[in-house]
C-alpha cells in the first residue's frame, strides 16, 4: 500500500474509533496544515520531513490545545498531538533547557538512535507533561532509519526508539484503540483519551 493511502486509512481508523466512543474530541483535531506551514518546518530543521508525516498533517495540523495540554486534550498515547508552530517553539524550548548541556555520557539510550540531548535535528510533535516529548528523528545513525520515532524521557535522562517510521506510530495507537486499551474521560477543565488501566486511579 502507498504511504498515502496508508495514512489515510489509518486516521480514518482513528477518527471512527473517536466518532464512536468520545465524539467531542473530534473538535480538538486541526484543519489541514498548508503546504507554507509544512515547507517553513522543513526550513527550520534543515532537513526534508519524510511523506508519512507530510501526508498526516495536510489531514490534521495536530490539536488545538489550551492550557496545560496533556491535561486538556490527551489524545496520541495519552499526549496531545502538537501543531507545527508548537512544534518549532518547544523544540527551541528543550534545545535551551539546561538539562542539553548534559555530559552525552549520562544520556541513556535504547535503539538504533545517536547518543545525545536535543542537539540534532530531532523534531518534537507530542506535548506531554513536564521535558517528555515523541520525537521524528530525521538525523539516525546508519542503523537507523530517517523518520523513525523516538521518546525522550528528560526524568530519566533516556532515549527510547518505539516505531520505524510515523505512520507505524499512528498505527500502533489505531490497534491499541481497536483493543479497547484506551477510553475517552473528562472532568471540569479536562479531557482526553486515556488508557483503561489509568481510569483505576484518576
Amino acid at each position: 500500500m502507498k504511504v498515502e493511502a496508508r495514512v489515510h486509512q489509518v486516521w480514518d481508523r482513528i477518527e471512527r474509533w473517536v466518532s464512536d466512543h468520545a465524539p467531542p474530541f473530534l473538535l480538538t483535531l486541526a484543519p489541514p496544515a498548508t503546504e507554507d506551514e509544512l515547507a517553513e518546518l522543513e526550513s527550520v530543521l534543515g532537513r526534508v520531513l519524510p511523506d508519512d508525516f507530510k501526508v498526516s498533517y495536510r489531514i490534521h495540523n495536530g490539536q488545538i490545545l489550551r492550557g496545560h495540554s496533556w491535561d486538556a486534550s490527551r489524545f496520541l498515547f495519552d499526549e496531545g498531538l502538537r501543531q507545527i508552530q508548537g512544534m518549532v517553539e518547544n523544540r527551541e524550548t528543550l534545545r535551551q533547557a539546561p538539562i542539553s548541556k548534559i555530559d552525552l555520557q549520562l544520556v541513556d539510550t535504547y535503539g538504533p538512535l545517536k547518543a545525545g540531548w536535543h542537539e540534532f535535528p530531532w523534531l518534537p510533535f507530542t506535548s506531554g507533561a513536564g521535558y517528555h516529548s515523541v520525537m521524528l528523528d530525521l538525523d539516525p545513525p546508519p542503523e537507523g532509519t530517517y523518520g523513525q520515532v523516538f521518546e525522550s524521557i528528560s526524568d530519566e535522562v533516556a532515549n527510547r526508539w518505539v516505531a520505524v517510521s510515523f505512520v507505524d506510530y499512528l498505527e500502533s495507537f489505531a490497534v491499541a484503540l481497536e483493543a479497547g486499551l484506551y477510553a475517552f474521560w473528562e472532568a471540569p477543565g479536562e479531557k482526553g483519551i486515556v488508557t483503561v488501566k489509568s481510569l483505576e486511579w484518576r
